[in-house]
């Protein structure tokens, strides 16, 4: 696969005089590299890639992702490696998304199971949620669920009123149907 530094150069109208004094790199070598002669070390890519402005990658002529990989957190860095992967190969890289999304779901969903643990109707019986609930799918659901409910109680329209009530109305009739009896553990 043909490297892409001839293009780059040219496409910046750059002499390889001009490369010499910006980079450092002799214009003997890096027409060596050009028309490759010679394979630049890793630390030479990167240096050229950060010149240019682009990939490692795409300097190489290895992807076609130009833009150069850029992260501040562990987080940042992996939405931007999957995102390169679902360019490569969508079908191959798909379920790895789906993974990670139902990770950070579960995340998130802890503070919201941390506070229906502490709000839990039946005190001698305290379960906490974030112990119990194992299965990363049902975490990601319920995060889901009460992302859509917070959603709908930010939306001032009659209609969002109305679902949110009706929302209410079928958990205190849920609620009312589920109650222990006192002789169970449940309120008097």
């Amino acid at each position: 696969m043909k490297n892409r530094l001839k293009e780059l150069r040219k496409e910046k109208k750059l002499s390889l005089v001009s490369i010499e004094k910006q980079t450092g790199i002799k214009r003997s070598t890096f027409s060596d590299y050009e028309n490759g002669k010679t394979e630049p070390k890793l630390a030479t890519w990167q240096k050229l890639a950060d010149f240019f402005g682009v990939s490692v990658g795409y300097l190489q002529g290895i992807s076609d992702i130009r833009e150069p990989f850029e992260s501040h957190t562990m987080e940042e860095w992996w939405d931007k490696a999957l995102g390169y992967m679902a360019d490569v190969n969508p079908q191959v890289f798909d379920e790895e998304r789906k993974k990670h999304e139902q990770i950070k779901a579960t995340k998130q969903v802890a503070p919201i199971l941390d506070v229906i643990s502490k709000n839990e109707s039946l005190p001698d019986n305290y379960i906490d949620y974030n112990v119990e609930i194992k299965d990363d799918t049902t975490k990601a659901n319920i995060y889901k669920a009460t992302s859509m409910l917070a959603e709908l109680g930010r939306n001032s329209s009659p209609e969002a009123k109305a679902d949110l009530q009706r929302i209410t109305e079928l958990l205190e009739h849920l609620e009312e149907r589920t109650q222990l009896p006192p002789e169970l553990g449940g309120y008097e």
